[in-house]
C-alpha cells in the first residue's frame, strides 16, 4: 500500500498520526512477514526489496526473505543483488544468501 492510501486508511487513528514513520511501518511489516514464515508473501516482499526507497525497508524485506526461504526467495535475492546498488542492501543480500 502506498503512503497515501495508508494515510487515507488509518488516518482517524494514532497510527496515522503526521509524526508516525511510513518506512517504520513498512520496516515492522517486513519482520511480521518474515516472522509469519509464509511463501505466500514472497511477491509482496520480491517488490518491496527492489521497488522501496528506504534502505532500512529494503533491508528488512532481504531479511525476512530468507528467513522464509525456498527457491522463490532465493531467486527474488539475486536478482534483487544485481540491481541494488545501496552498500547495506547489498550486505543485507548477501547475507541473506549465506555469501
Amino acid at each position: 500500500m502506498s503512503e497515501e492510501e495508508y494515510r487515507k486508511r488509518f488516518g482517524k487513528n494514532q497510527m496515522g498520526e503526521w509524526w508516525v514513520s511510513f518506512a517504520g511501518i513498512q520496516r515492522n511489516a517486513a519482520v511480521a512477514l518474515g516472522n509469519i514464515d509464509d511463501p505466500v508473501t514472497i511477491p509482496v516482499l520480491t517488490r518491496t526489496l527492489k521497488g522501496n526507497r528506504s534502505p532500512i525497508v529494503k533491508m528488512h524485506a532481504a531479511w525476512a526473505l530468507a528467513k522464509i526461504g525456498g527457491r522463490g526467495a532465493t531467486v527474488s535475492l539475486k536478482e534483487a543483488s544485481k540491481l541494488e546498488l545501496k552498500r547495506g542492501v547489498q550486505q543485507e543480500i548477501k547475507s541473506a544468501l549465506g555469501m
